[in-house]
């Protein structure tokens, strides 16, 4: 193998070890972590606890006045019988592909959590929520969430690493 010299510098590499590199650094995995997230996915870390609310996962628009409204729902269980989720999103702006948050001009994120038992019902609501929305059209919409929850009593609940992606 011929030797090639870089830049007139010392560094003599060889032509081989260059290519194995190569090749290496081309079929090596990415460090990035993989988001994709099936079509009908609801899914969250709840005080470390990875939940997914895969049944009956949706998405459709609400209505509200002077602005527009995006709903995101599933169930852990059987509908109406068991945990569901809502990620509710209300702007006075078109719903696209951005970061919501609370805010005083007019922006209204909030996640709710309902812990159904038998003969029991526990509502938490978001103190503090962070939606994005990364893919959004007619047929789906695509993100990730996290935010704090309080129920009545006090209690809390930490949200945190949630992705979705649901149809319309």
């Amino acid at each position: 193998m011929k030797n090639a010299i870089l830049s007139g510098s010392r560094l003599i590499i060889r032509k081989g070890i260059l290519n194995i590199l190569l090749i290496i650094a081309l079929i090596s995995p990415s460090c990035e972590k993989n988001n994709d997230v099936p079509l009908g996915t609801i899914s969250v870390s709840v005080d470390g606890f990875k939940k997914s609310f895969n049944n009956n996962a949706k998405a459709e628009w609400l209505s509200v006045q002077n602005g527009y409204g995006l709903s995101i729902d599933g169930f852990k269980g059987e509908v109406g019988s068991s945990n569901e989720i809502t990620i509710t999103i209300a702007s006075p702006y078109t719903i696209s592909a951005k970061t919501y948050n609370n805010n005083p001009y007019g922006n209204l994120v909030q996640i709710k959590y309902s812990v159904n038992l038998i003969f029991f019902l526990d509502e938490f609501l978001s103190s503090k929520a962070a939606v994005t929305i990364t893919e959004i059209n007619s047929t789906h919409v695509k993100g990730t969430f996290s935010g704090n929850l309080i129920d009545s009593g006090g209690g809390t609940m930490e949200f945190s690493g949630g992705a979705f992606n649901v149809s319309f």
